[in-house]
């Protein structure tokens, strides 16, 4: 691919820079993170002079692979490089937003994944402005918006709740949880299995804040029977499990006399 990308930039590159991509993703999905951002690099290097050599054709590929890194950033716990990626791919959605809906939904999870890294650095205005921007984005778009744009709306009004119950507005947090639990059952009836794990993250996140003990005690407990028959076999399932086990235990005096109800296989991880 380079010795062709030479010889012939404008099939070559591309091509190149397709096939960097998705080695540099492998790797990530290794944990490689290192060598995955390594590759990633080359590969905007390569969508950068593209970008030159054909007057700009090119800008949407460049964000698109800012993005990647941004992503491989935050995973390896390099938040500036992180949010130095993300700055630079956020203008260039915007300056083609007219272009598309995808664009829109593009900057949509740029904004949102610029405010959950800043939610982790403490930056807290500015994850608000930029999580409630992108989801003013995402509801744009909720009458025609795909299970995974819903998912991600749902996400970023959930860490909008985290923000709110960092300065101390519970009320606020709760509404936030709220809303997000709503779309995620909707999501879930068509989809249990990739959803009801959401369902039951969302259940704690309002239980461990319910002013009512007893109701915090039936949501944990709910978020446990949900996600218990998913979880062999299922690593995301198991770790939601694991973390509603562990509320459920420091809230409910009786936890464990509910989890022996639970049939066997429902009852892993051991608590």
């Amino acid at each position: 691919n380079r010795k062709m990308s030479s010889l012939n930039p404008r099939p070559g590159l591309p091509q190149l820079a397709r096939t960097l991509r998705g080695i540099a993703l492998v790797k990530a999905n290794i944990k490689d993170l290192q060598g995955s951002i390594s590759i990633l690099e080359e590969t905007l290097a390569t969508w950068r002079r593209l970008d030159i050599l054909f007057s700009g054709q090119y800008k949407l590929l460049v964000a698109g692979c800012l993005i990647d890194l941004a992503v491989i950033n935050e995973n390896a716990n390099e938040f500036d490089r992180a949010i130095q990626n993300l700055q630079e791919a956020i203008p260039i959605y915007r300056q083609f937003m007219a272009v598309s809906d995808s664009v829109s939904t593009a900057l949509a999870n740029a904004l949102k994944l610029l405010g959950v890294i800043q939610l982790k650095i403490k930056d807290l205005g500015s994850a608000c402005a930029n999580l409630e921007e992108a989801a003013k984005l995402y509801r744009q778009y909720t009458a025609k918006a795909s299970d995974k744009e819903l998912s991600e709306l749902a996400s970023t009004i959930n860490h909008i709740g985290h923000y709110y119950l960092s300065k101390g507005d519970l009320q606020q947090a709760l509404n936030q949880y709220t809303e997000a639990l709503i779309i995620q059952r909707n999501l879930a009836q068509s989809n249990p299995t990739k959803y009801l794990p959401h369902v039951s993250v969302t259940l704690v996140n309002i239980a461990v804040q319910e002013v009512d003990r007893q109701k915090g005690i039936a949501m944990v407990r709910e978020a446990v029977a949900l996600v218990a028959p998913l979880s062999n076999g299922n690593p995301n399932a198991n770790e939601v499990l694991k973390v509603a086990i562990g509320n459920l235990l420091a809230l409910d005096k009786d936890a464990r006399a509910f989890l022996d109800a639970l049939q066997p296989v429902q009852k892993r991880p051991d608590m």
